[in-house]
């Protein structure tokens, strides 16, 4: 389907024709809103043919105007089958055109011929002029116009692709802007207002600015009058004297002549205020007092009402015209503001059409064309003013906007392109030194205004005592109204230009000497999108000019150029500069750009092929010779999704102060560095993926997961993987790349220097930081790095990142590229949690992060996401380990590939340690937890040790686990039936008896005595086991997430053995457990069954849930519980030679429930 079409001049659709053509009604008589009738502005040939516009037609299909070629008629005027058709989209399915709204026409013609009393309007230079305004201008997805503003609002009803946005009758934006009340009808609304005698007025651009506030558009801008209305104290005149009297002012010494011409100049909101000055003048300007021809001076061009384009040669009342206009807008006239706004938004279109006469003609300078063979030589075109020179021009240096190279007659969708390449020769002393100091230098640089943009359009080098008229000296568009001259001392030798651009161009110039002197920059030097670079000036032998490539309007690019006899490509020739900055120089830069003394660049990577433009982000942390970088206390890289995830970089410092290069877009992943002990970034490593390569598949417990990626031919930069000195290291890249890179580079600094910033480039229509290298500087001796006895708290293993890289392929979200953050639980001294940010990836409601600082090691280690600090922390004293981690989480995903899982943010952590503390990190606003079927527990049972946690984020969703491993050397082999598989794998034990471990002080058994088991919604959600001994163990809740809780407990006898195991599941989760007991005594053996269930009155649950059933005789055991006959059940039987030691329940899922067992070799040798 093809893209909606947005009108250039409004920012409205152009709506498609809503009739069927096969309705048997005449298609001219139909009825059509202003927003479907359309113009066009034509050619075959956008280079030399005559532009032409149609007359009212109306579009079909997103794609072509279907009109009359004369622009004095209409659809409506002959017959519908000798309606031509011009593609407003595509230009190779044959004629095209730039199509806009009819009413928009009419108004920007109103617009050029207020006031004029110079004859008619030149219809077809103005035609000419806003062609080539389009022509240059990018049309972003064949859809809309980028002018650099938002069209006031309009920008809000944009859809480019499927079906546009509804049109809201009620919004000013399709409100028609030529369907307003005659002059006479808005003097009668005046005269008919009590408003004029009794009631404030508002001033005409308030009321559009309350229309534009009730429709949900955008503040207006421009000419902005907001004011407190008039009283009817004004309106009369009624002026009071202070009490103490007063003091003549100057005002009261002009003639009234005067102070009325004064007047006729403000707008009316400066007016009321004028009046404030004095008494005399209170006096003088009273609103009824006031002579028509200051309220006719209101409709003037450039004044409030000017929008509303009266005849002002007319004899009418312009007093009640104003107000009328006023009351009219106030009380809900749609159509006048929207006028209102359109006027604005033409104006600078209009400014141009007026100065077409500079853009009418060929650019100054002498013409050259670019050598086929080589881009980097140009070839000067036979002239009388170069005979006896070269003629061609190597570039030396050069920079430029975003240079498209494509078909003339095709549409510009992005940057700029070049339709002229013009050079100017200069001498020593129009740049360098004059001879002798005797001629005074000065620039001329004129400027052009492209819709809220400026641009750069010519530069004049003059040296006094030449012609003014002199042609040689002129490049570009010469526009006097629009010059600023630049005075150069005569005794400053310039060594360089300093060059700002946007992707559309040239937009500022600034003269560099090497004694400091700089001329200030003339034009926009800063700003969205604006990059600057520096251009030095070839110090040579050979002759030089200064090279520029045009479109209709502006300096698109700029550089230096040597005269040759033939090609030599691109030229590094040497310049005046005072330190060796050519790989700086090299580039346009964000800014500011480096500066720093002995400041080395290091390689950008992936690398690419590079572009036209590519300005460089200067990621400088570390300031002048690294002086920064002892209070340097974090880096976070913001991600996002493929094909480039790094949005940003934010740098943070322990004074507070923190700087941010790119955006806070997608999730943030951080690496606390800490500056003040001496640690310093030695490296950074840097993964590249081929997009158009498709990953394996990955199989790990059986699950088979294949990870498929769009195929393209880009080079993805995936991982930003970082370094420091104190042996430690964090990478930050999509889960599903970092085991299938295909290329790995390390980047670090030449010998004796140490890393002070990156350096990035960004591509806004990629949406991130595509490219990544390194800055480095000699910072003088480095402090000496701390004793450090613990490096293995920082260190991941690889088997955790495989198993993590499955485990993604359950997570779905809106952001497919899923991050791990890993961390140890070794060795912990102190941990803090990060509250979200409201705006961000994490709401002030969720635990967005944990940051975990160790004994041994100076350097903290982070999982999750870092934002706000939350106030609480734990400390924990050597020795003491962390036991058990729960989270919870709030519901907003389920996957949807089985099994099935659901996902959500972290709202709450509870730590347990060995030594029986606990901690519950939660956010200050935070009340409730959500239900349990999203909390997740990880327990080290006997044997076994959390060692480390694992956080996988995205932008909307968190999965946090533990790991858990078992102690070595390994003090018996378990066998857990069934056996889980991943993602369900992890699993939390509770034994039927404690065996002696190596370090106990008694070699007996501690066989279980109670099992309590703890209900909430009418479900098992917690388990407590108590031994012989009287020490205990627990799984799952025991009343920390529900306000109420059950509790029931069956009692073991001294010489009872567990032998089997019935669990009762249901929907709302596991409802029953049922012990088979063998007991031992001096006569016989015999079983009985202890049942843990919490059933309601008259309810089986039987009837509606699942048992499973572990035993060495299944049936005799199924037939001894109370629900005998159990109709869906699942038999487990203990493998050979093995004894039942335990059971489990899943981690992620409590109501996953197994058995565990062990050889009985092994326990007999206990």
């Amino acid at each position: 389907m093809a893209p909606n079409i947005y009108c250039p001049f409004c920012g409205v659709i152009l709506l498609p024709d809503p009739y069927e053509f096969d309705n048997p009604q005449s298609p001219q008589v139909r009825v059509r809103p202003w927003y479907t009738q359309a113009r066009g502005l034509y050619t075959t040939n956008a280079a030399t043919d005559r532009i032409s516009i149609t007359g009212i037609g109306i579009v079909q299909d997103r794609e072509i105007l279907l009109a009359p070629p004369d622009s004095h008629t209409s659809y409506i005027d002959g017959e519908w089958g000798a309606l031509e058709e011009w593609g407003i989209r595509d230009p190779d399915e044959g004629r095209w055109c730039f199509c806009f709204h009819d009413s928009c026409w009419r108004l920007l013609l109103l617009r050029l011929g207020h006031g004029r009393s110079d004859g008619p309007l030149d219809q077809q230079a103005i035609a000419e002029s806003v062609f080539y305004q389009l022509y240059c201008t990018p049309f972003h997805m064949s859809s809309s116009f980028q002018f650099g503003h938002n069209y006031l609002g309009a920008v809000e009803t944009h859809k480019p692709l499927g079906d546009p946005k509804p049109v809201d009758p009620n919004s000013f934006f399709y409100a028609d802007p030529c369907a307003i009340p005659s002059a006479h009808e808005l003097e009668m609304i005046a005269t008919n207002s009590p408003k004029i005698t009794g009631g404030p007025l508002q001033s005409t651009t308030t009321a559009a600015n309350n229309a534009d506030h009730h429709q949900g558009g955008a503040h207006l801008e421009g000419n902005d009058d907001r004011c407190s209305p008039p009283c009817s104290d004004d309106l009369k005149g009624e002026v009071l004297e202070p009490p103490g009297g007063r003091k003549p002012h100057g005002f009261e010494r002009l003639p009234n002549e005067l102070i009325c011409w004064i007047l006729s100049y403000l707008p009316f909101r400066d007016f009321l205020k004028m009046r404030l000055i004095c008494h005399n003048l209170a006096l003088f300007s009273k609103i009824n007092a006031m002579p028509q021809s200051y309220w006719r001076s209101r409709f003037y061009f450039g004044q409030e009402a000017d929008f509303l384009f009266p005849n002002l040669t007319d004899q009418r009342n312009w007093f009640l015209l104003f107000f009328g206009t006023k009351i009219h807008m106030t009380s809900g006239g749609l159509s006048l503001a929207n006028r209102l706004r359109i006027r604005r938004l033409l104006g600078p279109i209009a400014v141009l059409v007026e100065t077409g006469s500079t853009f009418r003609h060929v650019p100054h300078g002498i013409a050259v064309h670019p050598a086929h063979d080589d881009p980097n030589c140009s070839q000067l075109i036979n002239d009388e003013s170069i005979e006896g020179l070269p003629h061609f021009v190597n570039v030396v240096r050069s920079f430029s906007g975003q240079v498209v190279t494509i078909r003339p007659d095709h549409l510009l969708h992005e940057g700029c392109r070049v339709l002229y390449y013009r050079t100017v020769l200069y001498s020593r002393s129009q740049l360098s030194k004059p001879p002798h100091g005797q001629h005074q230098r000065r620039w001329g640089i004129s400027m052009v205004g492209i819709g809220a943009q400026f641009f750069i359009s010519g530069i004049d080098l003059r040296v006094s005592g030449e012609c003014d008229a002199s042609g040689g000296r002129l490049l570009g568009y010469h526009n006097p109204a629009a010059m600023k001259w630049v005075e150069i001392p005569s005794t400053t030798p310039i060594r360089a230009l300093g060059v700002a651009f946007r992707s559309g161009g040239l937009t500022g110039l600034n003269l560099i000497s090497p004694n400091s002197y700089s001329s200030g920059w003339v034009g926009v030097s800063n700003g969205p999108g604006v990059s600057i670079g520096t251009l030095v000036i070839p110090e040579g032998r050979g002759q030089y000019c200064l090279l520029a490539g045009l479109d209709h309007l502006k300096i698109v690019s700029l550089g230096f150029g040597e005269l040759a006899d033939h090609c030599e490509g691109h030229l590094e020739l040497p310049c005046a500069s005072i330190q060796d900055l050519s790989r700086v120089y090299s580039h346009l830069w964000t800014p500011p750009p480096p500066g720093h003394e002995n400041l080395t660049i290091g390689t950008i990577l992936p690398r690419q092929p590079s572009q036209a433009f590519e300005p460089l982000i200067n990621i400088d942390f570390g300031g002048p010779q690294g002086v920064l970088l002892g209070s340097l206390t974090r880096l976070a890289f913001h991600m996002a999704s493929r094909p480039y995830p790094l949005m940003g970089i934010e740098v943070s410092y322990s004074d507070g102060r923190y700087m941010l290069f790119g955006s806070r877009s997608g999730c943030v992943l951080s690496v606390f560095v800490n500056g003040p002990e001496g640690e310093r970034i030695n490296h950074i490593g840097i993964f590249e993926h081929d997009l158009d390569d498709y990953s394996e598949a990955t199989t790990l417990d059986g699950l088979r997961v294949s990870h498929i990626v769009p195929k393209t031919s880009c080079i993805m930069l995936i991982l930003t993987q970082v370094s420091t000195n104190f042996g430690r290291m964090a990478a930050f890249a999509p889960l599903h790349t970092r085991s299938n890179a295909v290329t790995r580079e390390i980047l670090a600094p030449p010998h004796g220097h140490t890393i002070t910033g990156f350096t990035a480039v960004e591509r806004k229509h990629h949406g991130g930081l595509t490219r990544v290298g390194i800055q480095s500087q000699p910072c003088g001796e480095q402090p000496p790095i701390p004793s450090i006895s613990n490096h293995e708290c920082h260190l991941a293993r690889e088997d955790q990142l495989q198993y993590d890289v499955v485990f993604t392929f359950l997570i779905r979200s809106i952001n497919p590229d899923n991050f791990q953050t890993y961390a140890s639980l070794k060795n912990v001294r102190r941990i803090q949690a990060s509250t979200g940010i409201e705006g961000r990836s994490r709401s002030t409601t969720h635990i967005a992060g944990l940051k975990l600082e160790y004994h041994g090691h100076p350097s903290p280690g982070i999982v999750g996401q870092w934002m706000s600090l939350l106030d609480d922390s734990f400390e924990l004293s050597p020795g003491e380990d962390i036991q058990t981690l729960t989270t919870w989480l709030t519901p907003m995903d389920t996957s949807t590939e089985p099994p099935t899982m659901k996902f959500g943010q972290v709202v709450a952590i509870h730590i347990e340690t060995t030594r029986s503390r606990s901690v519950m990190f939660r956010s200050p606003g935070f009340h409730s937890l959500p239900p349990r079927k999203l909390r997740s527990q990880y327990r080290a049972s006997s044997g076994e040790t959390l060692t480390a946690i694992s956080w996988i984020i995205n932008a909307t969703l968190d999965s946090v686990r533990a790991v858990i491993t078992a102690n070595t050397p390994a003090r018996r082999a378990q066998i857990p039936i069934p056996e889980p598989n991943a993602p369900f794998d992890q699993i939390c034990k509770l034994d039927f008896e404690r065996l002696p471990t190596p370090d106990s002080t008694t070699n007996s058994r501690d066989p279980l005595a109670t099992a309590e088991a703890y209900y909430g919604h009418r479900a098992i959600i917690g388990l407590a086991f108590t031994y012989t001994s009287g020490s205990k163990a627990s799984i799952g809740d025991q009343g920390l997430d529900l306000d109420t809780v059950t509790r029931k407990a069956i009692h073991f006898a001294p010489h009872a053995r567990i032998v089997g195991l019935f669990a009762c599941i249901v929907e709302t989760g596991l409802t029953e457990l049922a012990f088979k007991v063998k007991l031992d005594q001096p006569a016989q053996s015999r079983y009985e069954t202890l049942v843990l269930a919490n059933t309601p009155p008259g309810v089986d649950p039987v009837a509606y849930g699942l048992g499973d059933v572990w035993s060495e005789d299944d049936g005799a055991f199924v037939q001894q519980i109370r629900h005998p006959g159990f109709p869906q059940n699942k038999i487990f039987v203990g493998p050979a030679q093995t004894r039942l030691v335990g059971m489990y329940v899943g981690c992620r899922c409590f109501q996953h429930v197994g058995l565990v067992y062990e050889p009985e070799d092994v326990l007999e040798d206990i």
